[in-house]
């Protein structure tokens, strides 16, 4: 080995310790992925995002048991993006500042439909932003060659509704082609279940249904259907917020 090659080898190591050092568990195969979410966490991620939604926008309820669903379906919620929550507090501005970033208004322009900007898939329903998806925090990027904007799979070729559970591994036909999401690492006690030939990672106890739930106050705390599909109840005082009020078909925490 000659000494240039000797020394390159040297700088690998030095970075590979250093990263070590800065946390991450190291093996042979590299830092360690990063471990699931819990549900309390995407339950109180949610109780946050959907206090600062516009009126008439989703539930607590339909935001926890739909995070990390499937792409495009559920918000892909990363441990960056709960780490802005915690510190952004009952702040709103700084709450909608941890959504992944869009550009201008893309509903004026299309007011009904998909579009991908850049990497992130936006949809619009009625003039007004329905959803925003991160496709690159799911590993994929967001692809409109077949026609309608998708987050698209890396895999081999497949049909749409092709999908399938493999134990608790989602194959997911996304774009004509297959993506698969081991559901326990993604949220801690997530399963795979087929669902009208769709592959989905949902709670493995479902005891409240978000389609039917309604979402009330009891004093202070916001009462949902949460992440581990169960009615919880979370305080809006610990979040920051004054209080709970009903708006509409759904509750939020508020001043």
């Amino acid at each position: 080995m000659t000494h240039h090659g000797r020394r390159s080898r040297l700088v690998t190591i030095a970075l590979a310790l250093a990263t070590c050092l800065a946390g991450a568990r190291c093996d042979e195969q590299g830092p360690a992925p990063a471990p699931p979410l819990e549900p309390e966490e995407i339950d109180t991620a949610c109780a946050l995002i959907v206090s600062c939604l516009p009126p008439a926008s989703e539930s607590a309820s339909d935001c926890a048991t739909a995070a990390l669903t499937r792409p495009a379906t559920g918000r892909r919620l990363t441990r960056e993006w709960l780490d802005c929550l915690a510190a952004a507090g009952a702040r709103c501005d700084a709450v909608n500042a941890c959504a992944p970033a869009i550009d201008g208004d893309p509903c004026a322009a299309m007011p009904e439909g998909v579009t991908c900007q850049g990497d992130i898939l936006v949809s619009c329903f009625g003039g007004h932003l329905e959803f925003v998806t991160d496709c690159s925090a799911w590993g994929l990027a967001c692809d409109d060659l077949t026609g309608e904007p998708v987050c698209r799979g890396t895999g081999s070729s497949c049909l749409e509704g092709d999908e399938s559970c493999d134990g608790q591994t989602a194959a997911m036909c996304l774009g004509f082609a297959e993506e698969r999401f081991d559901c326990g690492s993604l949220v801690e006690g997530r399963v795979c279940e087929e669902r009208s030939g769709l592959a989905t990672c949902v709670p493995g106890t479902q005891d409240c249904d978000p389609a039917t739930h309604a979402d009330s106050c009891d004093g202070t705390s916001l009462v949902f259907c949460s992440a581990s599909g169960q009615e919880t109840r979370l305080d809006c005082t610990l979040l920051g917020f004054s209080t709970c009020a009903p708006e509409g078909d759904r509750a939020i925490c508020g001043e």
